[in-house]
């Protein structure tokens, strides 16, 4: 069972993702902004308004909830294989379960690699691929 007492949930972060959170960090703290996200300098306590004019400002213009970050996160890391007791831990979740239901979206790489695993029929036995119709309840 999780402690959900703790004030926060320790993420990694890709290394090479370093750069840009040290540039960030560069630019703001002259300004004496002591957070990573955050308006003004002061910590965002809402991301409404800065979700909705950071999709404008991008030119998106279908509906896209923060909560469908979630969702691309455990679908991609499922489909990469890594394995869902580590997806639930990153994602907060007290059971993997939770993931199978709710988060795994297959991915067009996923359906081709799925057929890709199937063997090429020229080298199926041909015990496997009978030449005749076989017979049906109707004839």
């Amino acid at each position: 069972m999780k402690n959900f007492d703790v004030p926060w949930r320790e993420v990694p972060i890709r290394e090479d993702n370093l750069y840009f959170f040290e540039e960030w960090k560069r630019d703001d703290s002259p300004k004496g902004v002591k957070y990573v996200v955050h308006y003004r300098g002061k910590p965002v306590s809402s991301i409404k308004t800065a979700w909705r004019l950071t999709l404008a400002r991008s030119g998106i213009t279908r509906r896209i909830r923060p909560y469908d970050l979630r969702y691309a996160f455990a679908t991609e890391l499922l489909s990469e294989n890594i394995d869902v007791g580590t997806v639930a831990e990153l994602m907060g979740h007290s059971s993997p379960s939770l993931l199978w239901k709710h988060y795994q979206h297959i991915m067009n790489k996923q359906k081709k690699a799925a057929m890709q695993a199937l063997p090429v029929l020229e080298y199926v036995p041909n015990d496997m691929c009978p030449k005749k119709k076989a017979p049906t309840a109707v004839q």
